[in-house]
């Protein structure tokens, strides 16, 4: 169907493919928006034979609710499908985009909000929002000061009254002492007790006796069993740290140990 547009009206934008919710979810071949009204384009079967003719429903511009400063047209979701919902002096319309890329219904809902030159329901109460919160962090800057104030009022009383207290305590011992000489001298102050040295961590090995890896023993440990001549200066030996077994009396902290005690016999 061809569209008729009066002689000052023009199109914004139009689509295909948009389902009519609000009458029975009418499916429309054409979508148009002007700048002065909102034209529904569809295809109905009429007569015994079910001969199909086009049909046009327009709504006005004019007709669309706007109040308080904002839009009623809303991006909602009807059984899962995304529509626009706009409210008319007549009652509420929904058209369903379900079928054409977000990015189209997007923009329809951009035309709209532009047409009308006010804000949508959404941006408007964002808006409001970040008034509020602003508000609210003013509010609140307002009570710390207050709150620092009075805290700060209060610190300076203290000080008032610890001084009278330090002039009727001077006067009541025949002096006259001043608040410093309340205050006990550094001198005079306990000093911590000393930090006492911590022993170093001992080293512990393990030793390669009989074939078979043991420990880990302590250096005394290893004193021990070199007196029971249990292992010799060859017997290997292994810590952490070190890549891989070594001799006894190859071992820096063992030497002492591996010096004590007799060569092996060959």
């Amino acid at each position: 169907m061809e569209l008729r547009l009066e002689q000052d009206e023009y199109v914004l934008i139009r689509t295909g493919n948009v389902a009519w919710i609000s009458d029975k979810g009418q499916k429309l071949d054409d979508f148009v928006l002007t700048n002065k009204g909102l034209y529904c384009i569809y295809r109905i079967k009429t007569g015994i034979f079910g001969r199909t003719e086009e049909e046009m429903y327009r709504f006005k511009n004019s007709d669309m609710i706007v109040d308080e400063e904002a839009s009623h047209i809303e991006q909602v979701k009807i059984k899962g499908e995304r529509c626009i919902q706009i409210q008319f002096k007549h009652g509420m319309e929904h058209f369903s985009f379900q079928r054409v890329q977000k990015a189209t219904m997007d923009a329809w809902f951009t035309a709209f909000r532009d047409l009308l030159g006010v804000p949508d329901l959404t941006t408007l109460q964002r808006e409001r929002n970040k008034e509020v919160l602003s508000n609210l962090a003013s509010d609140v800057m307002d009570s710390m000061g207050n709150l620092l104030n009075t805290g700060s009022k209060a610190i300076i009383n203290k000080i008032d009254q610890m001084a009278e207290t330090a002039k009727a305590a001077a006067q009541n011992t025949g002096g006259t002492r001043t608040v410093q000489q309340f205050i006990r001298p550094e001198s005079t102050r306990q000093a911590p007790p000393p930090v006492k040295p911590q022993a170093p961590p001992q080293v512990s090995y393990h030793l390669a006796i009989e074939g078979t890896a043991k420990g880990p023993y302590s250096l005394g440990e290893i004193r021990q069993l070199a007196g029971e001549g249990t292992i010799n200066r060859e017997t290997l030996a292994w810590t952490r740290g070190m890549v891989d077994w070594q001799p006894l009396e190859e071992i820096e902290e063992l030497r002492c140990v591996a010096e004590n005690m007799p060569p092996v016999l060959k």
